[in-house]
């Protein structure tokens, strides 16, 4: 999003509203009459301030918090968006913040103001650069150690607010113009990618290279330009026919009460620094004489499934393209490399034109653009001093014996898996068996000899870190009639990841203390209440 060229204050005030009615629009429980409370406190505070363009500086906070809006209707985000520089660059104080707003609100922006030190005046310019960026390291740590609630706020808007600063680069000079690229191409684009912010990562990926690269950015833009010029009635076409068929629009393809199995969510050119990484995985020359339509794609195009409850959606399109797009003569290449975190497929037209088509589930796609805890999994360069505790949970997928998925934190234990089958589990465990991709594990169902079922009982204890893709049993302590007998101590705090698992092992240690029990042996809790902790209460699998 580009700012608009009129900046007069009236202008602003004009957006803002529409920003307040927006975002009141898609969630009701926010009183747009917050959201123009915490402008106008801003617009106040900058008063007489104003960019190196010349433009009111609330122009800034407001383009800010314009851009998420497109993403979350969040009341605290949009605030704190708004308000993000007050206490930077204000007389304003935290405490008068969280006053006049909310605590919430406060902690955002005070995990996004910067870290300053007064500096000797007698310092070269090479060692006040070097504090400038120490300093810069401080802020980016401080925004990442915040509390959870309050750190993917904190990012988002950190992202926002460098994706404007980057859009609006052409009224500095030209060495901090380079400076700003390379602190975002270092920092905030492996920060965006990590936690799966997919719009960030690209936009600020692409302007950073229009920077650091401009020579290279426009003889490739310009070529592939050129290229999907020249092949714009395939492309119609190509995009009409894939639309029919992955999502049923016009062709009777299907019954008419039938759902569409994909959305078709996505539809872009691929940006120029992706041009470049293709060339580069593929040995071709950057001279843009030098590569032609088959070295690259002309699109990539997002196609999600309509279904929240499917979890395959590669499986749905291979279904639809041999019955649909095969007998139209498009070619198919399936990828499943690293370079992509999603399933992909390439599609080739019958002028050779390749698109690059993303497979994802409902889930997935609702969070492609700003990630919000689900991290992809993918090979990048976080920096060194960016704990990765620090960054929001991704998910991974274990399988019961009878190959049940169930959805857990990235890093979940044997025990938390045990939590979440069952309580009773979850108090009586012993230990695991698992089965892994990466090894030769025996299926734990089918041992048939003496060897096989002493190999499969090579146990794992209750603190072993689950992967995705395990297959896991879990032993636990029982008696005679298969009654489990509660043997959980206060060591096995240490075992556990997830909220929900230390939840129950405070709920039963507490009946615990209560019965007189403060290490609670076997059975001794013969009132405690699993049904409390029925399917609704668990993660959803």
């Amino acid at each position: 999003m580009s700012e608009a060229s009129d900046c007069s204050m009236a202008t602003l005030n004009e957006r803002a509203e529409k920003l307040a009615h927006r975002i009141h629009n898609g969630n009701c429980l926010v009183d747009p009459g917050d959201i123009l409370r915490a402008y106008r406190m801003a617009a106040r505070l900058h008063e007489g301030q104003t960019r190196a363009s010349g433009e009111p500086y609330i122009s800034h906070p407001l383009t800010v918090a314009e851009i998420l809006s497109q993403f979350l209707w969040d009341r605290e985000l949009a605030m704190a968006a708004l308000l993000h520089d007050v206490v930077e660059d204000t007389v304003y104080t935290l405490e008068r913040l969280e006053s006049d707003f909310d605590p919430i609100t406060a902690q955002i922006v005070d995990a996004l103001t910067e870290v300053k030190r007064p500096l000797p005046e007698d310092l070269n310019d090479e060692r006040k650069r070097e504090i400038k960026d120490y300093l810069d390291g401080l802020t980016n740590a401080k925004t990442l150690n915040s509390p959870a609630g309050v750190r993917i706020r904190a990012v988002l808007i950190r992202l926002a607010d460098r994706l404007h600063n980057m859009q609006t680069l052409g009224a500095m000079a030209r060495n901090k113009q380079v400076k700003k690229a390379q602190d975002t191409q270092r920092f905030l684009v492996p920060l965006a990618a990590h936690i799966g912010a997919h719009y960030f990562e690209e936009e600020l990926a692409e302007l950073c290279f229009a920077v650091l690269e401009a020579d290279l950015h426009l003889a490739l833009q310009q070529r592939y330009q050129q290229i999907r010029e020249s092949n714009g009635r395939a492309i119609a076409a190509f995009m009409r026919e894939l639309h029919a068929i992955m999502c049923l629009s016009y062709r009777e393809i299907a019954p008419l009460d039938a759902q569409p199995p994909f959305q078709h969510k996505r539809d872009q050119p691929l940006k120029t620094y992706q041009l470049k990484q293709l060339l580069e995985r593929s040995g071709q020359s950057y001279d843009p004489a030098a590569f032609a339509k088959e070295d690259i794609y002309l699109y990539a195009i997002n196609l999600a499934l309509n279904d929240y409850r499917d979890d395959q959606p590669l499986q749905r399109f291979l279904e639809l393209y041999w019955q649909h797009l095969r007998p139209q003569q498009v070619a198919m290449q399936l990828e499943l490399s690293g370079s992509e975190p999603y399933p992909t497929v390439v599609l080739t037209d019958a002028l050779d034109n390749r698109y690059l088509i993303r497979l994802l589930t409902a889930d997935q796609q609702a969070a492609y653009d700003i990630g919000l805890g689900t991290a992809a999994e993918a090979d990048l360069s976080v920096p060194q001093d960016t704990p990765s505790t620090y960054f929001p949970i991704r998910k991974i997928n274990v399988y019961t014996k009878d190959m049940q998925p169930i959805r857990l934190d990235d890093g979940a234990t044997v025990l938390d898996l045990a939590c979440i089958l069952h309580p009773d589990i979850g108090i009586s465990a012993r230990y695991g068996l698992i089965r892994r991709h990466d090894n030769n594990f025996i299926d734990i169902t089918e041992a048939q000899t003496r060897e096989e079922r002493l190999a499969a009982d090579t146990h794992h204890s209750l603190g072993t870190r689950l992967r995705d893709g395990d297959i896991v049993k879990i032993v636990f302590a029982c008696d005679a009639d298969g009654r489990p007998l509660y043997q959980a101590n206060l060591h096995w705090f240490k075992y556990v990841t997830m909220e929900y698992s230390q939840n129950l092992l405070i709920e039963y240690f507490e009946k615990a203390a209560a019965a007189g029990q403060y290490v609670a042996p076997a059975k001794t809790l013969i009132d405690w209440e699993p049904s409390k902790y029925g399917k609704a209460a668990r993660p959803a699998r």
